[in-house]
């Protein structure tokens, strides 16, 4: 049957429709909840530079490092970061977001698409080159420096592919711009000078064979090329401390050791996305030996190479190196299949559809994520939930804690944007702000040194995750609790600047993993009161519904007790510690479901040591020596108690967790009390 006219045209364009389908999955897959720490005080750095039409050069945001040199490398994108926000909200931060994943993903089909190609390869390949980018595509500065990368790979692929007489072709003069932006955008610019010593090594190493007049003009104009590139490089702010500070990052061992996106990248990445895309690289290049040019087996080489030192990486990896096999993929397969038999071209058009229709299904329609897709959901917008101390800010900025304050590190840059005139002990302005020592100290917080690293700094509030060492200030006589919710809790010196604001607000009776010691039924009505004062204050707070459980249950309340508890597990089920206090207490009480709460918590937090005790000792009073072993186990050689544990026979360990035997199943002193 022949086409008409009509369905001709459908059929030529097909293949764009599913493409740019494609695109417009992976832009909304990019509007998702805010959940970048640094976000926050890169716009508030954008802000300031905004209001003193200066860039900064000292550190004015924080109190234990104000005045010490800032070396500042993302200034522009700072800027464009505070305009975003300042015309659109947090709304315009992820149309940002939306917008770079859409340009990346437009330059990526750019560098994929030849004549003939497959659309299914195009559609696929796109699909797993999201997926295996889609953790570092979002509003920060990083995602320019991966925009720029692509960009500049593409006008040199561009330049090298259409002609013989390469160095001459004038786009590759817009590299001189493109790197000068980049560099003002994002610290990687660097990449972009390896970028172009890859392509020119590669396209000396092809054409070695030439006469020495004609490779010594090619080399001369490279050479041209590359050292006016490096000196649009240094049109930047503070190029000389900027270089430093990435020089003195790369030998940094402990800020490799801490900060997860430098660690070495896991072989389990290659089961993922990634993973099979390297493969489809891999092959392509092997499959297309023939064809493939040298400065392409650099490029993937090196890209690989450096995704293999870094997760911060492998998006990096994924698009440079994976549009360049996806080219010899399409080779390959045009080569064994004509493209103008009809039925390949319904074949290939019938299955990227679906491909892309069940991506829209899957993230959106079903809202379920899967790394194959990046993690794509149903766009959303606002912040991610539970991980940014909102309540607790709108408390600072209505309440004013007087003094230094100490801040848990990802809380930073959040708390100086939403609480502006507050000077914050540490940020995420690691490499640019903050030395190796400093944040050692902060890595290695715990309740047997927050005393001394207080005292050095001279904090006299803190707002802190929920941790142990949240419970051990909270327990200090000379500090006290003036607000806590399933994010964050603030506690205040009792003495002076912050006397009047403890006698105003602290909680005396109630904390936020119980009551205080000789709290009891004589303390009833006041306790009672300041439990409903934890409540109003956060409303959906798990804890707050668990402090008011335990003031009901200390006054002899149990329904009260059991409907709290139950509103807490509901609002908070995420939260392990108040799955572990709701099952001690079933566990004292002899309760049925202890075991399956305490279980919960393990869940929640494997690696708790208290958790996983607990639990043990709820399988021991069912007479489950097998399961208490099986609890103890991935922590033995952790903890002191649990190296004895490992020594000890079933009989010893159920009196060691007070249970002086299997008939008696009597819960000891020092378990009562948690």
């Amino acid at each position: 049957m022949r086409m008409t006219g009509w369905t001709r045209h459908i059929s030529r364009s097909l293949p764009t429709v599913i493409v740019l389908a494609a695109i417009v999955f992976a832009t909304l897959a990019s509007i998702r909840p805010i959940g970048d720490p640094d976000l926050f005080w890169h716009i508030h750095t954008g802000d300031w530079i905004r209001a003193h039409a200066a860039i900064p050069e000292v550190d004015s945001f924080s109190h234990t490092f104000a005045g010490r040199p800032l070396h500042l490398v993302d200034w522009l994108s700072d800027l464009l970061l505070s305009w975003v926000h300042s015309a659109g909200g947090l709304v315009g931060i992820e149309i940002l977001s939306a917008s770079l994943a859409l340009a990346i993903m437009l330059v990526t089909v750019a560098r994929t698409c030849r004549r003939h190609t497959p659309t299914l390869l195009i559609t696929g390949g796109m699909l797993l080159i999201y997926a295996g980018s889609a953790g570092r595509i979002y509003s920060r500065p990083q995602t320019f420096g991966l925009l720029f990368a692509s960009i500049e790979v593409l006008l040199l692929e561009h330049a090298l592919s259409a002609s013989d007489n390469l160095p001459s072709r004038r786009c590759l003069w817009l590299l001189l711009p493109l790197v000068c932006l980049w560099s003002n955008l994002h610290g990687s610019s660097p990449l972009g000078l390896v970028l172009l010593a890859l392509f020119v090594a590669g396209d000396l190493w092809e054409h070695r064979g030439a006469d020495v007049r004609t490779l010594m003009k090619s080399t001369a104009t490279w050479l041209l090329l590359f050292c006016t590139t490096a000196g649009s490089m240094l049109l930047a702010s503070n190029p000389i401390g900027r270089l430093e500070m990435c020089f003195a990052l790369a030998r940094s061992r402990f800020f490799h050791s801490v900060v997860t996106e430098w660690q070495p990248t896991e072989w389990q990445v290659l089961a993922g996305p990634i993973g099979l895309l390297g493969a489809l690289v891999c092959i392509g290049l092997v499959l297309d030996a023939r064809a493939v040019r040298a400065w392409e087996w650099l490029l993937v080489a090196f890209s690989g190479w450096l995704a293999s030192t870094a997760w911060r990486f492998v998006p990096f990896f994924a698009l440079v190196a994976g549009p360049v096999g996806l080219r010899h993929w399409a080779r390959v397969l045009t080569e064994k299949i004509e493209p103008r038999i009809a039925k390949w071209r319904i074949a290939d058009a019938t299955a990227s559809a679906a491909i892309v229709g069940a991506a829209f299904v899957i993230a959106f329609a079903c809202n379920q994520p899967t790394r194959w897709l990046g993690g794509a959901l149903r766009p959303t917008g606002g912040l991610a939930r539970g991980l940014f101390p909102e309540n607790a800010a709108r408390f600072i900025a209505r309440e004013r804690p007087l003094g230094p304050v100490f801040n848990s590190f990802h809380w930073g840059g959040y708390l100086m944007w939403a609480v502006p005139d507050l000077r914050v002990f540490i940020d995420g302005r690691t490499e640019t702000l903050y030395d190796d020592a400093f944040l050692k100290e902060n890595t290695d917080l715990a309740p047997e040194n927050w005393r001394e690293l207080f005292s050095k700094y001279g904090v006299t509030w803190a707002v802190i995750t929920p941790c142990p060492v949240e419970e051990d200030i909270a327990s200090d006589p000379d500090w006290a609790t003036v607000y806590f919710d399933d994010v964050a809790a603030i506690l205040v010196r009792r003495t002076e600047p912050n006397a009047a604001l403890v006698e105003r607000l602290g909680y005396r009776f109630v904390t936020a993993e119980g009551l205080r010691k000789g709290t009891g039924p004589q303390n009833a009505p006041d306790m009672l009161a300041e439990a409903g004062r934890v409540v109003m204050a956060a409303p959906a707070s798990g804890r707050a519904h668990l402090a008011l459980a335990n003031a009901l249950l200390a006054t002899g309340d149990e329904p009260g007790y059991e409907r709290e508890a139950a509103e807490a597990r509901r609002l908070a089920p995420y939260l392990g510690t108040v799955w572990f206090r709701i099952g001690i207490r079933h566990l004292i009480a002899r309760r049925p479901g202890a075991r399956l709460e305490l279980a919960r918590a393990v869940e929640l937090a494997p690696l708790s040591t208290q958790f996983r005790e607990m639990l043990a000792l709820a399988c021991l009073v069912e007479h489950d020596v097998e399961a208490a072993a099986l609890a103890i186990a991935p922590i033995l050689g952790s903890h002191p108690v649990t190296v004895r544990l490992a020594q000890l026979s079933a009989s010893d360990l159920g009196r060691m967790l007070g249970i002086a035997s299997p008939s008696s199943m009597r819960l000891s002193p020092s378990t009562e009390k948690h």
